[in-house]
């Protein structure tokens, strides 16, 4: 039974909708274009205009189509049912891509079928994370005799990647951690005016997490080999989700009006309350950095990228960095961290911190080096029998 039968008949044939006359021979090539793509359906009985004609649902028709499905590589599997006079074939998306028939190898592109060549085929492969290419390893390459230890080193000193994690888990998940990742990244400021001292980040987290949830609510879920990035940098914070502005956003009612790309996923994060009202998040970032007497956040896109950019204002206050009593001074998160831990532990090394912080080595040489220069801890001793004396 499909009770939406007749819309989906007046909509026509779509990137997930294939109407046949009969079961012929292009049959395996539509479903492996579905497998490859992300699944669809196929009515067979129905003419390009969506037109039921009927066909012959015996036992032994859908037999042959199962048949035509099982020859496709690797083995697929596809529900065959019947309504009224029409067979319905649903198509999942191949978990084992690409699959291929007779014929070759099919896409769906559109409203249609494609058959790949071999330059796309590679594409494919590439997209699907099948073969990449900086991944490959050469075998016949004598790395003994052409390593370079030097070039190695002065890499690891320019790329200085201070901490990096990859998310997989659920919606709801992914967006709790990139905050949390956030926030043990970025600056807190500590003011003291009453009994109770209050911890305030350098970017509001109101508009840091509207940014995070405008970009897993918005983004392209169809581009397999994209994702949403949080990245931090030395002056700014960038979030960027694959997929442009949805259609029938302009410059001109941008962060004013509602056009949601994936409505069941904004819908879901609305009944979690992660959204207040649908269209609102563009202007509360705006205004949390506005409150916070920050620059606006930065909305663009980049090709087929949409990005908002955060200028880290606190970058321009280090001069505070040492009044960690002071009753407005400001600290960084992970010096509070060092201190805290020098503090308890004087004797312990760089190995030791990184590995109690779970933070590079690297970042914790250089921050205990700046408190050094400040005059914020001195070292007392050798580097063996040694310890660390906090001054301020």
């Amino acid at each position: 039974m499909i009770p939406d039968l007749d819309i989906i008949l007046g909509e026509g044939e779509n990137y997930t909708t294939e109407f046949k006359e009969s079961a012929d021979k292009s049959l395996a090539s539509e479903v492996c274009a579905f497998a490859n793509a992300s699944g669809g359906r196929i009515f067979i009985g129905v003419d390009d205009n969506g037109k039921i004609i009927g066909t012959d649902t015996s036992n032994a028709a859908r037999s042959r189509v199962q048949d035509t499905i099982n020859q496709i590589e690797p083995r697929l599997s596809a529900d065959v049912a019947v309504h009224e006079n029409i067979i319905v074939v649903a198509v999942p998306e191949g978990a084992n891509k690409p699959y291929s028939c007779s014929k070759g190898f099919y896409l769906r592109s559109g409203p249609n079928s494609q058959k790949l060549e071999r330059d796309s085929i590679i594409d494919f492969l590439q997209t699907e994370g099948k073969v990449i290419y900086d991944s490959i390893v050469n075998e016949k390459y004598p790395i003994t005799d052409n390593f370079d230890e030097a070039e190695y080193l002065k890499y690891l000193k320019k790329s200085n990647i201070s901490d990096a994690k990859d998310f997989n888990g659920s919606i709801i998940e992914n967006i709790d951690n990139a905050i949390v990742f956030l926030k043990r990244n970025l600056r807190v400021r500590y003011e003291i005016k009453t009994v109770q001292r209050k911890n305030i980040l350098e970017l509001p987290e109101d508009a840091l997490r509207e940014a995070v949830i405008n970009a897993v609510c918005h983004r392209d879920y169809f581009e397999k080999g994209a994702r949403v990035m949080v990245e931090i940098f030395d002056d700014r914070v960038e979030i960027t989700n694959p997929g442009t502005a949805p259609k029938g956003i302009t410059k001109e009612n941008f962060g004013s009006t509602s056009v949601t790309r994936n409505p069941v996923i904004a819908s879901l994060l609305h009944r979690a309350h992660y959204i207040e009202r649908m269209g609102t998040g563009i202007m509360k970032m705006i205004r949390a950095m506005e409150t916070a007497n920050l620059e606006k956040p930065v909305f663009k896109t980049e090709g087929f990228f949409f990005k908002v950019i955060f200028k880290r204002d606190s970058l321009q206050h280090d001069t505070n960095y040492g009044t960690i009593n002071g009753t407005d001074g400001t600290i960084n998160g992970t010096i509070n961290k060092i201190l805290c831990a020098l503090s308890k532990t004087p004797q312990m090394t760089y190995d030791a911190l990184s590995k109690q912080l779970d933070m590079p080595r690297r970042t914790v040489a250089r921050e205990i080096q700046m408190l050094r220069e400040q005059g914020i801890i001195k070292r007392i001793g050798g580097r063996k029998n040694g310890y660390w004396q906090v001054i301020k």
